[in-house]
């Protein structure tokens, strides 16, 4: 079984890393993971989120639309 940790800054999002089993997580549900983690540490400020992801805002639109993230 391989387990890999993501870690989170604080200045990105909550001072929080989690555990996932590459197993049962996709790198698409993990990439949906850090993008909804790193909006709530914005508190949904894209332009912020986009700059810490370091992607585009305009990418981030579309993640967002393309993994249905709700605030």
């Amino acid at each position: 079984m391989t387990r890999i940790t993501i870690s989170v800054e604080r200045k990105d999002a909550p001072a929080e890393s989690f555990s996932l089993q590459l197993n049962s997580c996709s790198l698409p549900d993990i990439e949906k993971m850090v993008i909804s983690e790193v909006l709530t540490g914005k508190d949904w400020n894209l332009s912020q989120a986009a700059e810490a992801l370091g992607i585009a805002r305009g990418t981030l639109y579309s993640k967002i639309k393309s993994y249905n993230i709700q605030r």
